[in-house]
């Protein structure tokens, strides 16, 4: 199962704030209006059932002051506002890809150069 380290996750920040795993299962509500039951909060957590879905990952880090960003990679799922980002721009596709393909792996020195080059208003892109 995919969801391993993000079942290791949720139980590590259940516990750190005090719930029992009847009590958090109780206060997650499903898309279909009704509680998670315990015992598919258990199988999450021990890496036997996969992460849920988006809508209730988001609610199971709120409850527990996850960070969001963080329970969705353990989950392997993209947040919505990066797959926003990925699906309407080419230049991001094309630039990711060629990132894989030769390897790079330095995205900190990426963002620090994007964050050099942003101090001041944007220069205009020539055609």
């Amino acid at each position: 199962m995919e969801g391993r380290r993000f079942g290791a996750e949720i139980a590590r920040l259940r516990k750190k704030k005090g719930y029992t795993v009847r009590e958090f299962a109780s206060q997650v509500i499903l898309k279909e209006g009704k509680p998670m039951s315990a015992s598919y909060l258990c199988d999450i957590e021990h890496g036997r059932k996969n992460p849920p879905d988006l809508d209730v990952i988001r609610r199971m880090a709120d409850l527990l002051d996850g960070d969001l960003d963080h329970l969705l990679r353990l989950a392997r799922r993209t947040p919505p506002d990066i797959k926003e980002i990925v699906q309407e721009n080419e230049d991001v596709r094309r630039m990711l890809r060629k990132a894989k393909q030769f390897g790079f792996r330095d995205w900190k020195e990426l963002e620090n150069y994007i964050e050099s080059k942003s101090e001041g208003p944007p220069k205009a892109r020539r055609k």
